[in-house]
């Protein structure tokens, strides 16, 4: 029995320095990943900066509210290299009674460049602020419908929309 085996003290060290190999290679690693993920977005923002969104060319083709059910649809299209996001909706009025009424909402849903989208209050809307019954809504009575992106937040689009 000549064999002699590794002593505490290199067998510590030796899991020490795997150790500290590994979490080298998992911190260069995430370090990649990271700054991968920010170049993205990044690229992303710099299409939304002040230049590009003042070249915007965000069409509302129409813009309709249905009298009976008082839901708003719009037909967006995107003739720009702008990717809008966070398509946010704002409609201030009077009810039926002659309050003020104010409705604040949002569509997920994303326009491409390119492409062209229909949107509804009734199906992909999520309202975030509502101020008084919106379903009393007078539409003889609407004083703003106002449309803000994520993409270009300093950009307003006033609606005139038609009743049917």
């Amino acid at each position: 029995m000549n064999k002699k085996a590794l002593s505490p003290i290199i067998g510590v060290i030796l899991i020490i320095l795997v150790a500290v190999i590994l979490i080298t290679m998992f911190l260069i690693w995430s370090k990649d990943y990271y700054n991968n993920q920010l170049n993205n977005n990044t690229e992303q923002l710099k299409k939304a900066t002040n230049i590009e969104c003042a070249n915007s060319k965000l069409k509302i083709d129409s813009c309709v509210f249905d009298s009976d059910t008082k839901q708003l649809s719009l037909l967006l299209i995107n003739d720009s290299e702008i990717r809008y996001f966070d398509l946010t909706l704002t409609v201030e009025g009077q009810d039926i009674y002659g309050e003020k009424i104010r409705l604040y909402g949002v569509f997920k849903e994303v326009l491409a460049p390119g492409d062209s989208i229909y949107l509804f209050t009734d199906q992909n809307f999520i309202i975030l602020d509502s101020f008084g019954v919106y379903e009393d809504i007078d539409l003889t009575k609407i004083s703003l419908v106002n449309l803000t992106s994520g993409a270009c937040r300093q950009q307003n689009y006033v609606l005139t929309c038609s009743v049917n």
